[in-house]
């Protein structure tokens, strides 16, 4: 299925670019270590299985976003695809934690399922990530929508981990 659907979103481009190349090959790795520590069975030495998770987190949503935005806009720069990336990161973050009670119920490893205290990193890495892109994109170029985009979809993600907690992992509702 990966492969299908990149010919068919590239079948007008030269996918020989070497980012977008570079992108769509991590994006098919980022994938396959997902599918592989999600289902993990009892995982030795916490801090490097919890380091794993994490990366594998974010070069899943980072390389996706990527790969998109170079499909759509590809003469972007190397500096913008780098604030790309970690805007795309974040998105997986408060997506992992929003469906952690689930995705713990279903037995899949996350990064964000297997903290003590999911919400409080979860604060620290939206700061973070925000600082960064609020820094790095220049006033006027779609930073305030960007920002704005990733604080609503960080406040409803935390409402639904929440809501999951009091449910016990079976909410799916559709947030605002």
């Amino acid at each position: 299925l990966f492969y299908v659907i990149i010919v068919r979103l590239f079948g007008e481009r030269d996918v020989l670019e070497p980012v977008l190349r570079q992108a769509i090959s991590l994006l098919y790795r980022a994938q396959e270590q997902d599918v592989t520590l999600r289902f993990a069975s009892s995982p030795k030495g916490r801090r490097a299985h919890l380091a794993r998770l994490k990366d594998c987190a974010r070069n899943r949503s980072g390389h996706a976003i990527i790969v998109l935005a170079t499909f759509l806009v590809p003469e972007i720069g190397l500096r913008e695809l780098s604030l790309i990336f970690s805007a795309g990161a974040l998105i997986m973050h408060i997506d992992d934690h929003g469906d952690c009670y689930t995705d713990r119920r279903e037995r899949r490893f996350t990064f964000m399922n297997q903290l003590r205290r999911p919400e409080r990193a979860l604060k620290h890495l939206f700061l973070a990530h925000i600082m960064r892109l609020f820094e790095g994109i220049s006033a006027g170029s779609g930073r305030d929508l960007m920002i704005g985009f990733l604080t609503r979809y960080y406040v409803t993600r935390v409402a639904k981990h929440r809501q999951q907690r009091r449910e016990g992992g079976h909410a799916w509702g559709v947030y605002e």
